[in-house]
């Protein structure tokens, strides 16, 4: 299964695997959605599963969606689908309207979230509510509010938000966004990070115990933050100079140390012969609600990161895979129970690896070649892969009772963990190279095409027409065709960001990025043979762009520049008044307004009706009908100019090809 190329292709920073707290999604090579696992809260109880225990795998479930994903991310009960052209789709359980539909109702088949949002960069699904960042920069968060978790002001009303809303108290543009259990964090462009919802158990990182807060604030981390991450309790970020910061922790832990130290204490006590009663009150360390730097030894640039319940992972620019914190369900990945409190590489399998997931006693991870991997807890299966405990198995444990007989019973068997990383079988993920649209695939494009033959050039335009693919190669593809207008359309078309890219790279030499291939577009236009086509072409390329000077510079389009104020006076609105009345005095008359001769010849040699070819005199016999209707025939050109059309097209493109070598 090989991917194609994307509008909004994924990155580093994009989704490709997520893991809920007990099912996982992936985008698939075919751009599509792979999900397996259970839509539930929590861990899986062994009481559910005392007799599969794991010995059946979760079975592979595709979400049928009419359009390419290039970014999942998965909540408790819920998942979200990022679509390469900024769409939202969300499917799962929807009980506090975390799916962003309008309603509380599930969602068995998966819908598009519509509302004012825009254009999406990027998704987030928390437990029950969800986020997303539009191309903006602007935060819209919705679901359930209870605590505050969306960021706006909810006190008065408490209830949730069925669709998006804007989280209007903050200022700046916002590049990421972790949704935890009942808390949210946003990464600003500034690098600083805010938090807002629940934080009795430090996930606001403030340094109290905070029930709810409703508007965000900032988490006073030392450093600019690059990237961020929460799932459950606890929050990690890293820092410009690569350092990992972390707050809050889960509820389980904190448990664990009062039980702890009450037994400390118990033992204590008995130890001595007073048998006076202590008032003071049992407490804990709070360095768990302030924000402390994680020592570690990761070498290079972080570019992953992710949190689990009580574990978390990261991954470095050369694609190694660290995990850190608890093990008892073996989800570090390392083969056994040991507790890491720092990173701690991965070297088996011995991968590079592009993504990883934390879901709530499991990992899963993508690696470069698109395989999927997957350790930890598997409960009923949920990994998608059958754990080595037969289900005959079992275990007697018994309890001793300071009063009365022991009581013993029995469990089935071990958990079911997989200790290591072990292959998801039977699906490939989307990877990186198969999208990284670099120079080297620039060239092998350019050679692809140029190799093709007219017809299969227009059979592929045509299909671009149908289900429109708003990128560079779609737009070479139109102009290889001969068809100049839709090829503009499709550039005024490209995502705001990439249009910003190329206007930016206008006043740039000729071949010195790929945006620089707009050059193409305006020599191209130059040498079209028909004046209307060249005439429309102008329009709406200086309707989108403020190139208009380029139009008094080239003689041949200044000429026509005259025709563009009379129709469209505002499509120059950057020329000044001088430029205005330099075209004016340089413009000519078009001659091919002038009647053109046809010769009988031409016109004997075809019986019956015939087509005249205004852009170069060339006369045809008129398409034939065919069950009452005429061929479906939409050349703006004859066959011959549209053949030199397509030469003058291919030169340009050994050009630019030439321009990218140097």
């Amino acid at each position: 299964m090989q991917a194609t190329y994307n509008t909004r292709f994924p990155s580093e920073a994009d989704s490709i695997i997520s893991s809920g707290s007990n099912f996982t999604a992936v985008v698939t090579s075919e751009e599509g959605i792979g999900y397996w696992g259970e839509f539930s809260p929590g861990p899986l109880k062994s009481k559910e599963c005392e007799k599969s225990l794991g010995q059946r795998a979760s079975r592979l479930c595709v979400l049928d969606l009419p359009v390419r994903i290039c970014s999942v991310s998965c909540g408790t009960e819920h998942l979200l689908c990022l679509t390469i052209h900024g769409k939202v789709y969300a499917f799962g359980r929807n009980r506090f309207g975390q799916c962003g539909v309008g309603h509380t109702s599930e969602i068995t088949v998966a819908a598009e979230i519509v509302d004012n949002y825009g254009s999406a960069r990027a998704v987030c699904a928390g437990h029950y509510h969800s986020a997303l960042i539009n191309e903006e920069g602007y935060a819209f968060t919705w679901g359930w509010s209870f605590y505050g978790q969306l960021g706006i002001n909810t006190r008065s009303s408490f209830t949730d938000e069925l669709v998006p809303s804007l989280v209007k108290s903050l200022n700046g543009r916002v590049i990421s966004v972790a949704c935890g259990y009942a808390h949210t964090l946003f990464l600003m462009e500034s690098g600083v990070v805010y938090s807002c919802g629940n934080g009795s158990y430090g996930q606001l990182g403030v340094g109290a115990e905070i029930k709810k807060r409703f508007e965000p604030e900032a988490v006073p981390v030392p450093n600019k933050v690059l990237m961020i991450a929460s799932k459950y309790f606890h929050c990690l970020a890293v820092s410009e100079g690569q350092k990992i910061y972390c707050w809050g922790a889960n509820p389980q832990a904190l448990k664990m140390k009062m039980f702890v130290k009450r037994r400390l204490r118990i033992e204590t006590d008995k130890g001595t012969s007073t048998n006076v009663k202590r008032n003071d009150k049992l407490t804990i360390s709070n360095s768990h609600l302030t924000v402390t730097e994680l020592e570690h030894m990761v070498q290079g640039r972080i570019i992953h990161i992710d949190a689990g319940y009580s574990h978390s992972a990261v991954i470095n620019e050369y694609k190694n895979l660290y995990t850190w914190g608890k093990s008892l369900d073996m989800q570090l990945g390392h083969g056994n129970k040991k507790e890491q409190e720092e990173p701690h590489q991965l070297f088996e399998p011995a991968a590079a690896w592009d993504f990883v997931s934390c879901g709530y006693d499991f990992t899963t991870a993508v690696t470069s070649q698109g395989t999927i991997y997957v350790w930890g807890r598997n409960y009923k299966g949920h990994l998608g892969v059958e754990s080595g405990v037969p289900s005959s198995v079992s275990r007697k444990i018994v309890f001793k009772t300071a009063k009365g007989p022991s009581k013993t019973i029995e469990v089935a068997g071990d958990s079911p963990c997989i200790p290591r990383p072990t292959k998801f079988p039977a699906l490939i993920a989307f990877s990186l190279t198969e999208v990284c649209f670099d120079e080297v695939r620039r060239r092998s494009f350019i050679d692809f095409v140029k190799k093709m033959d007219s017809n299969a050039i227009s059979d592929i335009s045509s299909e671009l027409l149908r289900n429109p693919v708003y990128c560079l190669p779609a737009i070479y593809m139109h102009l290889l065709a001969g068809d100049l207008i839709h090829a503009i359309e499709f550039l005024i078309h490209l995502p705001s960001r990439e249009i910003e890219a190329i206007a930016d790279n206008n006043n740039e030499q000729e071949g010195s990025g790929f945006f620089a291939s707009i050059d193409i577009i305006w020599d191209l236009i130059c040498k079209h043979p028909n004046f209307t086509v060249q005439s429309k072409a102008i329009s709406n390329l200086l309707s989108t762009f403020l190139v208009g000077d380029r139009v008094i510079k080239n003689k041949k389009l200044s000429a026509l520049a005259p025709l563009l104020l009379i129709s469209k006076p505002d499509v120059l609105c950057s020329l000044n008044s001088s430029e205005f009345l330099e075209i004016l005095e340089k413009w000519q008359p078009d001659p091919s307004f002038h009647g053109l001769q046809v010769s009988q010849n031409s016109i004997q040699n075809y019986s019956g009706r015939v087509r005249y070819w205004t852009c170069c005199g060339t006369v045809e016999k008129h398409p034939v009908m065919v069950r009452n209707s005429i061929i479906n025939d939409k050349r703006r050109v004859c066959r011959r100019c549209c053949e030199k059309w397509s030469c003058s097209v291919r030169a340009k493109f050994l050009k630019y090809k030439n321009n990218i070598s140097n």
